[in-house]
């Protein structure tokens, strides 16, 4: 079945190219001032955030290829409030489309099916709505991670390193979440408590509020190891404060004893990976979840195409052995 399902996305993906390729070859030769469309894309990621950045990036190249106008929406800090308040100016200025992470279902419900019942079309990326089926947003499709399977895949790599390559069991694992109330993050840490259940059952976990303030998250770091020596793996959901908590394991001296993982990758992380301070990271492809809403609203107010379910983006496991097929890629701001 998984056979089948890749083969089914390739075909999808291979229509979508041509498709692209086709609608957009006249505007080559002759791209009109006005764009056609204008898309909103409202997300919870903060300005600078490597991995959010990667995703502006891609949906403004689908804009400037298509000749459709990207409208991109982000709080200054992670507060579910805000993008609330963001996604409800974008309704209000009755776009072509939006595209948007479920990242608060209560929140964000009522303002996407207002939305829809407007008649705009809305794509959601990054953080789909979890609930049952029959309580979901009816969005169009979703693009992006397998949130649960992301986590859980990779804690089982990451354990099997440390076991395998260095003869360590792990003992506890400090969870450091960055943003309150991210339902992706909890949908994570889930697939990695499971993961963790069954190859270490006798290892305790906590998840710990570290922020997305760097210097904070060091603290924080600094001192839940401290208080809590018979941690030896700090699980991160971004890769920045990864990186973080990978130079307070070095400062403390702690290489070869504490180790990290985490989601995603950035360009200051790539020296953890190498020196195996960070043991595996998991990647979901995010300049895809930025390019790909942008062409499938193009399409579907072009030609009324339309894609349902889901377009997976990832997981994808690298480590040090791996990371270099891709580290052109992450250096060059296309992300992992």
């Amino acid at each position: 079945m998984k056979k089948i399902s890749k083969l089914i996305t390739i075909a999808i993906m291979a229509s979508m190219v041509g498709s692209i390729i086709w609608f957009a070859s006249p505007m080559v030769s002759a791209a009109p001032e006005k764009p056609k469309y204008t898309f909103y894309m409202v997300t919870h990621g903060v300005p600078g955030c490597p991995f959010w950045s990667v995703v502006e990036r891609g949906a403004k190249d689908a804009g400037k290829l298509l000749n459709v106008k990207v409208v991109y929406l982000c709080p200054e800090r992670f507060d579910i409030k805000k993008v609330a308040e963001l996604l409800e100016a974008a309704v209000g200025a009755n776009p072509d489309g939006i595209v948007c992470p479920v990242t608060s279902a209560e929140a964000f419900d009522p303002i996407l099916r207002k939305a829809i019942k407007m008649g705009i079309p809305v794509i959601i990326h990054n953080v789909a709505d979890f609930r049952p089926p029959e309580k979901r947003i009816p969005y169009k499709t979703y693009v992006g991670e397998d949130s649960w399977a992301c986590g859980y895949e990779l804690m089982k790599h990451t354990l099997k390193r440390m076991k395998d390559e260095f003869g360590v069991e792990v003992n506890h694992v400090m969870l450091g979440v960055h943003e309150a109330g991210n339902v992706v993050h909890e949908r994570r840490a889930a697939g990695a408590i499971a993961a963790l259940k069954e190859m270490a059952p006798n290892a305790t976990y906590e998840k710990v509020m570290v922020t997305y303030d760097l210097p904070k998250v060091a603290e924080i770091t600094r001192s839940y190891l401290v208080r809590h020596p018979k941690t030896n793996l700090i699980f991160n959901f971004n890769s920045i404060v990864a990186h973080t908590a990978c130079s307070v394991i070095k400062e403390m001296g702690l290489k070869g004893k504490v180790f990290n993982c985490t989601h995603d990758v950035c360009a200051e992380l790539i020296p953890d990976i190498k020196d195996d301070t960070c043991l595996a990271v998991v990647g979901q492809q995010q300049y895809l979840q930025g390019f790909l809403p942008i062409v499938l609203l193009y399409l579907y107010k072009e030609q009324g195409f339309e894609i349902t379910g889901t377009i997976p983006t990832g997981p994808f496991i690298a480590d040090k052995y791996t990371i270099d097929a891709t580290i052109k890629r992450i250096k060059e701001g296309y992300g992992f």
